[in-house]
C-alpha cells in the first residue's frame, strides 16, 4: 500500500497544485475588457462552456514551457477525439420517418379501434369524425 502511494504522490501533488492555481486565476479569467463587473444588457446569445476550456488552455500555456504544453494539448485533444468517436459509434441511429412495418401496424390498430367504436356506437361515422377532428384542430 505504501509503495503504491509513493508512486501516486507526484501525480496527486500536481493535481492539487493545478486546482490551487485554478482558484487563484479564476477571477481574472471572468474579468471583462474595460474593467467593469456590471451587467451589460444586449442581444446575442453566446454558448457557454468554452470559457473553462479557454482558461485551462491559457493556464497550460502560461504555466508550462512550450515543449511540454503543446504536446500536452495535442495529447488531450487526441484523447478527446478517440473518446468521442468511441461513444458515437455505440449510439443507435434514429430516423424520423416511419418504416413500412410501423405504418401497417398503426393502420391495423386504428382499424381495430374503429371496429370497437362501431360495436359501442353503431351510428359512428369515420368521415364525420375525421371532419370534426380536423375542424377542431384547425
Amino acid at each position: 500500500m505504501k509503495h503504491n502511494l509513493k508512486k501516486l504522490l507526484p501525480a496527486i501533488t500536481i493535481f492539487f497544485f493545478v486546482v490551487a492555481l485554478l482558484f487563484i486565476f479564476i477571477e481574472p479569467a471572468f474579468g471583462r475588457p474595460g474593467g467593469g463587473h456590471s451587467y451589460s444588457g444586449g442581444g446575442g446569445g453566446g454558448g457557454g462552456g468554452g470559457d473553462i476550456i479557454g482558461l485551462l488552455i491559457y493556464l497550460i500555456f502560461s504555466l508550462l514551457p512550450p515543449y511540454i504544453s503543446i504536446p500536452l494539448i495535442i495529447i488531450i485533444y487526441i484523447a478527446y477525439k478517440i473518446y468521442d468517436k468511441k461513444n458515437r459509434s455505440s449510439n443507435k441511429q434514429i430516423t424520423s420517418a416511419p418504416t413500412y412495418a410501423n405504418i401497417t401496424k398503426n393502420v391495423s390498430q386504428t382499424e381495430q379501434q374503429i371496429h370497437q367504436l362501431k360495436t359501442i356506437d353503431p351510428n359512428f361515422s369515420r368521415v364525420l369524425f375525421i371532419d370534426f377532428v380536423s375542424s377542431l384542430f384547425v
